[in-house]
């Protein structure tokens, strides 16, 4: 588990359940299934005891700002801090500096949770793009610097109002025609699966829709093909903000796939058959 500093939500487990727990409450999800969600999800192995106090505090944290706090969490949150277990847990993870940190911080966030909030975060409603620029399948084409670079879209993903489309890679000697696409491969990787066998995991580049419009949407449809998605799940990605850094990236993947441990694999696999 990664940890960026003191903070609530500075570590992957704080930032994973306060985001839950939100995303959740915007979503319309009752509180009492929330809890219940988020018992399954992260109380049904057991936790450490580093991860137990990082647990209660952003759960503590995020349940007060909706005002839904439940009593006996924060006097589980409280015995903690009072009893040194939660200074002694930091000072052996990350230091004295950030367990003497912690511990203030987590007096504050004591002090606050004790009288219930005036004023509870109100669920928020995020606006979904109504007229998409693609759908799942569409073939796509993108001339840039004298290259064309070939990808299918194989995954929209919206979260808190942001719509992203996310584009697997093509290889390079595929042709702007679908029949070109249907008969090649896209970069990836195989997944091993719990149960045995595998997923495909594609290398997907994830602009983002307002970005599109802006840069002009520079991408052409050239066909579609009809994917399914159980047949596969989204592999690495590659972070873009601007046009540029999709150019980049279509040709990063393809100069550098061996050493990205990317794997040419069929398009064909990933249809609907």
């Amino acid at each position: 588990m990664s940890i960026d500093g003191p903070g609530i939500v500075e570590s992957d487990l704080g930032h994973d359940v306060y985001n839950e727990i939100l995303d959740l409450y915007d979503a319309g999800v009752e509180v009492p299934e929330i809890r219940t969600r988020l018992a399954s999800n992260y109380e049904t192995e057991p936790m450490n005891d580093m991860d137990r106090e990082i647990y209660l505090a952003t759960s503590a944290k995020a349940f007060w700002e909706i005002g839904h706090l439940d009593p006996q969490l924060s006097a589980l949150l409280g015995d903690l801090v009072r009893s040194g277990t939660s200074h002694a847990l930091w000072d052996t993870a990350a230091g004295p500096a950030d367990a003497k940190a912690r511990k203030a911080i987590l007096g504050r966030l004591l002090k606050q949770i004790s009288i219930p909030r005036k004023s509870p975060r109100p669920r928020k409603k995020y606006a979904k793009v109504a007229a998409k620029l693609f759908e799942i399948g569409d073939c796509l084409s993108l001339q840039a610097d004298g290259q064309v670079h070939c990808g299918v879209v194989c995954k929209i993903l919206e979260y808190r109002g942001q719509c992203e489309y996310a584009i697997l890679v093509m290889e390079e000697s595929t042709n702007v025609n679908v029949e070109s696409f249907l008969a090649g491969n896209f970069y990836g990787r195989r997944i091993p699966n719990w149960g045995g066998g595998f997923a495909y995991g594609p290398h997907v580049i994830q602009p983002e829709h307002r970005m599109l419009i802006r840069s002009g949407k520079p991408f052409e449809i050239v066909g579609h093909v009809e994917l399914d998605p159980d047949k596969f799940i989204l592999g690495s990605f590659g972070g873009v903000l601007e046009m540029s850094h999709v150019i980049a990236d279509f040709v990063r993947t393809k100069k550098n796939a061996a050493a990205f441990r990317l794997e040419l694999l069929p398009l064909s696999d990933l249809l609907k058959r």
